[in-house]
């Protein structure tokens, strides 16, 4: 009877499947749960019969985030926030019944980057262009760049590549032209994103010049001028006395 009872515990032991985790993921219904600074796991155990528990922690340093379950199921999620933009993350979630721990790996999603640097203009022989270096904090890959000149933003975007823009008409003396550069980054949700244009606005203007050969006819006749007046002033001296 013993060995009965015996053989029957072991036969259980052997046909009880043990808890897993068969999903641990940033996707809920194949839709991305991933923003710029957070990210929404999704987590699913099988076999987990009495109340399991989980925890998800954060490039194996931060501080652990319980996993919220809905009632009566085996499924629940965790919000991590404070995240930074476009940057890479690994959590490892740790449940009470469950043997292994698992890992997802991802990066959050891009943001809105700081403005181009060192701003210029440079008259290039006839043509005027303008220059820049990318952003301090670009925030993700930096996917175009969006140049306006004097109100009118210029058509296509320019590629994340293209550090300059000439204008494409040959630029006329005492004529002031306004121009900025945006850069730009463009989300999953297919947002565009793009820096503040007042901080690169720049004007440009030349005033007109004098030839040489003008200022020295000027020259010249202002001087003929001076000796003739000198020449009457003295005439009228010699008369006098």
């Amino acid at each position: 009877m013993c060995l009965l009872i015996l053989i029957l515990v072991i036969y259980n032991i052997h046909i009880l499947n043990t808890a897993e985790i068969i999903t641990f993921s940033a996707t809920l219904f194949n839709t991305p749960t991933i923003t710029n600074d957070s990210i929404f796991l999704n987590v699913e155990l099988s076999n987990c019969f009495s109340s399991c528990s989980c925890h998800v922690q954060t490039n194996k340093t931060g501080s652990l985030v319980p996993v919220e379950f809905f009632p009566n199921t085996t499924r629940g999620s965790v919000h991590i926030k404070n995240l930074q933009p476009y940057t890479w993350y690994s959590f490892n979630i740790n449940c009470s019944e469950v043997m292994t721990t698992k890992t997802y790996a991802t990066h959050t999603d891009v943001f809105r980057p700081s403005s181009p640097l060192n701003v210029e203009f440079l008259l290039n022989g006839q043509r005027l262009q303008l220059k820049w270096k990318p952003p301090a904090f670009p925030q993700g890959p930096i996917d175009e760049y969006r140049v306006t000149v004097d109100g009118v933003e210029v058509k296509p975007p320019l590629k994340n590549t293209k550090l300059s823009y000439v204008m494409n008409k040959d630029y006329v003396a005492g004529i002031t032209h306004t121009m900025n550069v945006r850069a730009c980054n463009i989300d999953t949700q297919n947002r565009t994103l793009c820096s503040n244009p007042k901080d690169t606005e720049i004007s440009y203007r030349q005033n007109k010049t004098i030839s040489t050969s003008s200022n020295i006819a000027s020259m010249q006749s202002t001087s003929i001028k001076q000796i003739l007046f000198m020449l009457i002033l003295l005439i009228n001296i010699l008369v006098i006395m």
